[in-house]
């Protein structure tokens, strides 16, 4: 006889045997067997399904990180091609319409900026009045230099204890006289003369003499030459020396004709607040944010109040001129400077502009000539003589052709 399948005894786990005697005590009709296994039936598909759903999740994660990562991909690419596209629609026509435009204006600078009309042009400047020919900075040198045809006279100024601005390269009278003394510790009376042969600073190894050994007065210069230009060069923070330089140059009504010079900013500013009427000239500083001006192509925008640059012709140094400082003894160091400061791009545009360029100090006819094919509008030199020279056998136009036409680059 087979057993009912439905009628035959099932071992149930403790806790549902309990819970059946617990539903009979409580009056809870108990739930058949086929019931239960039909329970368990569907609990084990639903963990199947459970199992199968877990699989298909992780696959769908796998697709969606997949998919995440391609739009991503996309959305790099496309915001690189936006950048691009920025760069090349606006970026890219600014900077060239910046270029373009900076080039011509450096070549055609009247466009924005009236052109100095100075009281003088000078070609031929001598330097310490022709420290070369005779004694430097004396009244016989700066005699001399004018006789040779020096279209300006460069000179330093200092102020005795007793009030006179005399004329002198250096405070300390050592070099230029042997007597370890400064000018502004001794009254005029008291300065000793100048050494009766004295070496040319720029031209190492020669020197140059004279009958005149004393120090000039500022005055006497204006005084005997009251028509030529002159360059004052002011060394010291000295507001008295300043006053009374501005005050002879007004009383000589020379204010047109007579350069306010200095390496030190601080106190050309002081210059200029003394007496604004002078022109000037860069000081160290100045000519440094000139050049960067011009490499990042911002000078033909920037209005530039001076009216002469006056610079060291670097092929110079370590030939004629040894200087103090080691580091300008550096061959590389000096060629560098050469090829960064001598543009003749740069040179004419500030004569364009009517600002004269000097440089210095030209003591043989190569870097004469060097000079002025660099763009020099002006060379100064310890050799008035060789420098009139040189002139006679290679004249210069009258400030040059951008004289009529600035445009003319």
């Amino acid at each position: 006889m087979e057993s009912n399948p439905l009628t035959h005894p099932v071992v149930l786990p403790v806790s549902v045997t309990v819970g059946i005697a617990t539903s009979k005590q409580c009056g809870v009709k108990p739930i058949p067997c086929a019931q239960l296994r039909g329970f368990a039936g569907c609990a084990g598909r639903r963990r199947s399904s459970s199992r199968s759903g877990s699989l298909l999740s992780g696959q769908r994660a796998g697709c969606l990180q997949s998919s995440c990562r391609r739009e991503r991909e996309i959305e790099q690419r496309l915001g690189w091609e936006r950048r691009m596209s920025v760069f090349l629609y606006f970026i890219l026509p600014v900077v060239g319409g910046y270029a373009l435009s900076s080039v011509y204006l450096l070549r055609n600078p009247h466009v924005l900026h009236r052109k100095k009309r100075t009281a003088f042009y000078c070609t031929h400047i001598s330097h310490r009045g022709g420290g070369g020919e005779k004694i430097e900075s004396t009244m016989e040198a700066f005699t001399h230099a004018v006789e040779q045809g020096t279209q300006m006279l460069e000179m330093d100024c200092h102020l005795t204890r007793d009030g006179h601005v005399v004329v002198s390269h250096d405070e300390n009278l050592l070099r230029q006289t042997g007597h370890d003394a400064d000018i502004s510790s001794l009254n005029l009376q008291d300065l000793p003369l100048y050494k009766e042969s004295l070496e040319v600073t720029f031209y190492e190894g020669r020197y140059s003499s004279g009958a005149d050994r004393k120090f000039a007065l500022l005055e006497d210069v204006f005084r005997k030459f009251p028509e030529m230009p002159v360059s004052v060069e002011i060394k010291e923070n000295n507001h008295q020396l300043i006053e009374k330089v501005s005050d002879l140059v007004r009383r000589y009504n020379r204010e047109e004709i007579t350069v306010w010079a200095s390496v030190k900013s601080g106190i050309l500013e002081e210059c200029r607040r003394t007496n604004g009427s002078m022109p000037y000239s860069f000081s160290g500083s100045r000519g440094v944010l000139v050049l960067l001006l011009f490499y990042s192509g911002l000078l033909p925008f920037v209005p530039l109040g001076e009216s002469l640059l006056q610079f060291y012709l670097p092929r110079i140094i370590n030939r004629t001129y040894i200087p103090e400082e080691g580091i300008l003894r550096n061959k590389l160091v000096i060629s560098l400077l050469e090829k960064v400061t001598m543009r003749k791009s740069l040179f004419k545009h500030l004569s364009a502009r009517g600002i004269q360029v000097h440089l210095f100090v030209c003591n043989k006819d190569d870097d004469i000539k060097a000079a002025f094919e660099v763009g020099a509008t002006g060379v100064m030199s310890d050799y008035p003589t060789l420098l009139s020279s040189y002139l006679c056998r290679n004249p210069r136009p009258r400030a040059a052709t951008t004289e009529e036409n600035p445009g003319a680059l």
